[in-house]
């Protein structure tokens, strides 16, 4: 089993003595860099806040109207059309007659039980 250094080794001394002789120097701070930083962070975060309420004011009057467009197809789909006159006298008997033969069984209802 090869077991590696801790450290790498030292195969490029020309190429770390280079680096080491012209890395570049750090500039100085900026007066009031920091402060101008913060002050543009402020006002992009003002500006992106902009299209996120125009997009609600587009949006949430759209959904609203999607609702109530769906609501109203919904009723009209699933509302059953009105009776005629004679289906509803149709009705009617029919009613009747079922009352009267659970009131008072006729000698036809009371075979056709048996």
């Amino acid at each position: 089993m090869t077991r590696y250094p801790m450290q790498p080794p030292d195969d490029d001394q020309a190429l770390t003595a280079f680096l080491k002789q012209y890395r570049p120097v750090a500039p100085e701070p900026t007066p009031g860099l920091e402060a101008r930083l913060m002050q543009a962070i402020t006002a992009q975060h003002r500006l992106d806040q902009i299209p996120r309420v125009r997009w609600l004011t587009r949006v949430v009057p759209a959904a609203i109207a999607a609702i109530t467009l769906a609501g109203w197809a919904t009723y009209r789909l699933l509302t059953p059309p009105a009776l005629t006159p004679q289906e509803v006298a149709e009705l009617e008997s029919f009613i009747e007659k079922s009352w009267t033969d659970s009131v008072q069984p006729t000698h036809d209802s009371v075979a056709m039980n048996f």
